[in-house]
């Protein structure tokens, strides 16, 4: 059975990080139409889109949420014209914020559900048991140019050994104005308890909200 366009681009996206491309799991289809109305993910206010980027964004939301990404990290990133370098594209650096504020955005969901906004926010300014981040490898795949906006999302990986403290995320950014993925990210995140400065094993309840949120290996 050949393969439809979306599968074809989730499938490749994935070879290139090296992970199974996933499936879309019942929580998140039921998260979708949340996102899809209300004006902001957890975390952050975002002010509703206008009409004339409606649909594209509905569409990047839908590629995002059925390559198995987490709705609660969604983030819209606008380009700026000071993101471009004088080789006229979005400077690579920049990518490297662009993911840390989904990062972040996404630490704080995870927070919200741990514990409500008060745990969010402790999460954020380094009090108790938090996510540092260890290493970040990023796949530029097309240049991105002023006007257009990124969607953003973040999933972590099953585990890869019996180590706990510390555990992998894959991104990606999507284009609304080219309707593509343009840039991917594979980093290791560690849990560190900040009033001990050290590495710790998270609390079971914050380790399995984690472990709900990751891709899924895609049905046969």
């Amino acid at each position: 059975m050949s393969m439809t366009p979306l599968r074809a681009i989730s499938s490749l996206r994935y070879a290139t990080l090296g992970v199974a491309p996933p499936s879309l799991s019942r929580r998140q289809v039921l998260a979708f139409p949340r996102y899809a109305h209300s004006s902001a993910p957890p975390g952050e206010s975002v002010a509703l889109p206008s009409t004339e980027s409606a649909t594209p964004l509905i569409d990047a939301r839908n590629v995002l949420l059925k390559a198995g990404f987490d709705p609660a990290s969604f983030r819209e990133q606008q380009i700026v014209w000071g993101d471009q370098d004088p080789f006229q594209h979005v400077n690579n650096v920049r990518y490297a914020r662009f993911f840390e504020s989904a990062r972040i955005q996404w630490m704080m969901s995870i927070g919200k559900e741990w514990g409500g906004p008060a745990q969010a926010d402790k999460m954020i300014r380094g009090q108790g048991v938090s996510l540092i981040l260890k290493t970040m490898e990023i796949q530029f795949r097309r240049p991105v140019t002023y006007p257009d906006t990124l969607l953003i999302g973040y999933a972590p990986l099953p585990p890869s050994s019996e180590d706990d403290t510390s555990f992998q995320v894959v991104a990606s950014a999507y284009s609304l104005g080219t309707g593509a993925f343009v840039t991917h990210s594979k980093e290791t995140l560690v849990w560190y308890n900040y009033d001990e400065l050290r590495k710790c094993s998270p609390p079971k309840e914050v380790a399995d909200i984690v472990a709900s949120r990751r891709l899924k290996p895609a049905e046969s």
